[in-house]
């Protein structure tokens, strides 16, 4: 069962309170991060992504294959203004959902994310 840093994995015998507690601290480790300029996600600073581009911004996504602490993260975007458009990219020549990049083109846009670990691969949560 994937892990997220810092949190063990849930055993099918665990009790109905650890897995709320587990979830409480899943939960309160969710951070924002604010992005109006073209650059790199770093997930330790945010898992949520508040977009906000006066011009056309490329965001680029981490290579989930380069640290450990990358594995298994989801990344959530969030379009706040109207302005140029936010390309979701990947590093490493990567994909998201066999995509090279994801555009959201509107202001209230967003795009949930995530990943298994996998060099380069990207999900998009339907």
């Amino acid at each position: 069962m994937p892990t997220h840093p810092g949190h063990p994995a849930l055993a099918e015998t665990d009790t109905l309170s650890v897995s709320r507690g587990y979830i409480n601290d899943a939960l309160d480790s969710i951070s924002t991060q604010a992005v109006s300029t073209t650059s790199t996600i770093d997930p330790d600073n945010g898992r949520l992504i508040l977009l906000s581009p006066a011009s056309n911004i490329t965001v680029t996504l981490p290579d989930p294959s380069a640290s450990d602490r990358n594995a298994n993260i989801v990344l959530i975007f969030k379009r706040l203004t109207a302005g140029g458009t936010c390309t979701i990219d990947v590093a490493s020549s990567g994909t998201i959902d066999g995509a090279s990049s994801v555009t959201l083109n509107s202001q209230y846009d967003r795009l949930v994310v995530f990943n298994d670990g996998t060099a380069g691969t990207w999900y998009i949560e339907q």
